[in-house]
């Protein structure tokens, strides 16, 4: 198994500050099935010194140390590992959006005191019953992407950018933790 760092355009970046994680090799997967526009954006050809090698985005941000080894630094989308599971958080926003007809949801991982990571879910301005989204959320997705707390939020916290502040929300989550 090969492993490079690459930028946006695919190119082989150097081993100076964060770029995407991205494998070749024989291990690697022929690609998505029945799913050419996935396949498109995960995939791709590099050649160099007249040979081709195919590579498959990892999604994982690394820099590469001293000593040549990858260092993780985190995700470019909002996947978490739970219980060694990968979930991508934007799939349990999407199904509650389809549900409340909310377009201000948003899913945070949080730690909990005994360890591990559970996922909270603010909602903008909506206050009611939210055991029926967890009973339509079971429906939708697998057992270990379940909410473990939904919290309605009066004004969701905006980062310098105006975008949601994902970090703060992890900060109030973990505030109703304790």
């Amino acid at each position: 198994m090969e492993s490079i760092l690459s930028d946006e355009e695919n190119s082989l970046i150097p081993s100076e500050g964060k770029n995407e994680l991205c494998l070749a090799g024989d291990q690697l997967t022929s690609g998505y099935l029945n799913n050419p526009e996935k396949n498109k954006g995960s995939f791709f050809v590099l050649n160099e010194n007249s040979t081709s090698r195919r590579f498959c985005r990892t999604g994982d941000i690394s820099i590469i140390d001293e000593d040549g080894d990858f260092m993780y630094c985190g995700r470019k989308d909002n996947q978490v590992k739970i219980q060694g599971l990968r979930i991508d958080l934007g799939e349990i926003e999407h199904h509650v959006r389809n549900f409340t007809k909310v377009t201000n949801v948003f899913a945070v991982p949080v730690e909990k005191k005994s360890g591990g990571l559970q996922i909270y879910l603010f909602i903008e301005n909506v206050i009611g019953n939210y055991k029926e989204i967890n009973e339509y959320l079971k429906t939708k997705i697998p057992h270990y992407m379940l909410l473990a707390n939904i919290t309605s939020i009066s004004n969701l916290p905006l980062n310098s950018n105006g975008k949601i502040d994902r970090k703060s929300l992890i900060k109030i989550a973990a505030n109703l933790e304790e």
